[in-house]
């Protein structure tokens, strides 16, 4: 994806486009970060005060992500007399992660709804550049989708941006208590076709499977590539 801007002033410019964002993110300056931030002013803010900060319901985020696309065109200069346009090429920010728990032997169908998953990551504030803010909330991922096929249960989350730097907790719980926990990306990095951001950036789907044996241990498999064992329940 692309999206044209045309720059009708002499200047030199750095063009940065946040696109499909509607209400759904606080943008702007770093002031008033605290409590959403403030409108950016003309002279005054500076590129690296901008901030897009995901408004994130106090419950955690448990529907399905608009789709959100980031790109950043550096070193334009306008001269004077003259008009431009710029053509800035656009990376998709948001994720699908398909989850499907198979083999949780102690776990009947009947008592499935005891069953919760959650995700969670410091993932929902960006950067001009598209760096996430590590100073930004850490943001809870509910399923937006949930259904049991046979003895297979299946959640589906949606989620920001994924880095390879970052970390994303993931927890599935059993009356509240949890019974298995990992960090989402460290299993996708141990896929061989993902190995930095720009790979995972390629990518906007993840299926993963999670396998437990009678012993409570955990193969993990992502886009079909099988991680091994991954530890057991806790």
């Amino acid at each position: 994806y692309t999206i044209e801007c045309e720059l009708a002033r002499e200047g030199k410019y750095t063009v940065v486009a946040l696109c499909n964002i509607d209400d759904d993110y606080h943008c702007g300056d770093l002031v008033g970060y605290s409590v959403g931030c403030g409108d950016l002013q003309p002279g005054t803010s500076r590129i690296e005060d901008f901030r897009a900060m995901f408004k994130c319901p106090g419950a955690g985020s448990s529907a399905k992500l608009r789709d959100v696309y980031h790109g950043i065109v550096s070193d334009i200069e306008i001269r004077s007399g003259t008009t431009g346009k710029v053509t800035v090429p656009l990376r998709k920010n948001t994720n699908t992660i398909n989850i499907t728990i198979k083999g949780l032997q102690n776990v009947t169908r009947s008592l499935y709804p005891t069953i919760t998953v959650e995700a969670s990551s410091c993932n929902g504030t960006y950067l001009y550049n598209n760096e996430l803010d590590a100073a930004g909330n850490t943001i809870s991922y509910l399923p937006y989708y949930r259904g049991i096929s046979g003895t297979d249960l299946n959640v589906s989350v949606s989620v920001h941006r994924l880095l390879a730097d970052g970390t994303m907790d993931f927890h599935i719980n059993r009356n509240g208590s949890s019974i298995y926990t990992t960090d989402l990306i460290h299993e996708i990095l141990e896929n061989p076709e993902y190995n930095t951001t720009e790979d995972l950036d390629r990518e906007d789907t993840f299926d993963i499977v999670l396998t437990f044996d009678t012993y409570g241990n955990v193969t993990v498999e992502v886009n079909g590539w099988s991680n091994g064992n991954s530890g057991g329940v806790i």
